[in-house]
């Protein structure tokens, strides 16, 4: 009888043994295999997300940068609308869950993130307003204190304007060259609308464009500072509508742009637009 016991005993322990192993095997094989390859696939896609994120990161810190530099740009209005490309691709910034504890649940997060990590519009926006931004600032600093050879270049490609002259110590019908509050570069130029007979020009101060003054077709005055150029307007202005009027007069920046008293209000006008539009048009690198 103690040896039918004992014997059971040793089968029953075996049977146990066998079903453990069985158990084991198939745990390894079902469950811990599974979860340690859903754990590697996690962390192989939050290293990409990290570095997608990297990456879209610096593209907006740059995007950052520009708004933080704080120049004038010419519009306004695109700083506000880069600031609200920065603000939309932060709220579109993506970012891995912690690596959840059940398989089930990493494989639904893999699922969720995989792939789906683009931020290619985003980017494509917040480039594209940082550029409009940084094209206005450009387009600012051409008409903030330009020097006399960006003027006489940006005249010269106007069809209908010719004669282009700069005034000098010795040539300055106004004699405010370089002096505190005076222009630093004025630049006459005539105009193939204005009937050239009708312009009196006593040769004082030779007879090209700065002899015949404003009257031949107009002059780009540039100033050192924004007030100094409204001044000058302001004074200008004092005169309109009397026998003393010297044409339109417009400040852009810190430049005074004017044209002949001898053009029709539209065609000065025109000719003023035509000038701002040079001075301000971008050259393309």
């Amino acid at each position: 009888m103690k040896k039918k016991i004992i014997v059971v005993a040793i089968i029953v322990a075996l049977v146990a043994c066998v079903a453990a192993g069985v158990g084991g095997y198939w745990w390894y094989e079902n469950v811990k295999v599974p979860h340690d390859n859903a754990v590697e696939q996690y962390e192989l896609l939050s290293d990409e997300v990290n570095a997608i994120n990297e990456a879209y990161d610096q593209v907006i810190a740059e995007a950052q940068a520009v708004l933080d530099a704080g120049e004038k740009p010419l519009d306004e209005g695109k700083i506000t609308e880069l600031q609200v490309a920065i603000s939309a691709a932060r709220d579109n910034r993506k970012e891995l869950p912690a690596i959840p504890e059940e398989t089930e649940e990493i494989l639904s997060v893999i699922d969720q993130y995989e792939g789906k990590v683009d931020y290619e519009a985003s980017i494509s926006a917040l480039n594209d307003a940082r550029k409009a931004l940084e094209d206005s600032i450009t387009q600012q600093e051409q008409i903030t204190a330009p020097s006399e050879e960006f003027v006489v270049d940006r005249l010269a490609r106007l069809e209908g304007i010719s004669g282009i002259q700069a005034a000098s110590e010795d040539l300055d019908p106004n004699g405010q060259l370089g002096k505190a509050g005076g222009y630093t570069a004025a630049v006459y130029f005539v105009s193939d609308s204005v009937n050239q007979s009708d312009v009196y020009n006593d040769g004082e101060y030779g007879y090209g464009a700065v002899g015949q003054g404003t009257d031949g077709g107009g002059c780009v005055e540039v100033y050192a500072t924004e007030e100094d150029a409204q001044k000058r307007n302001d004074y200008l202005a004092s005169y309109d509508g009397t026998v003393l009027a010297s044409g339109s007069h417009n400040v852009y920046g810190t430049v005074l742009v004017r044209t002949s008293d001898l053009l029709k209000a539209s065609e000065q006008k025109e000719l003023e637009t035509k000038i701002y539009e040079s001075l301000i048009a971008l050259d393309e690198a």
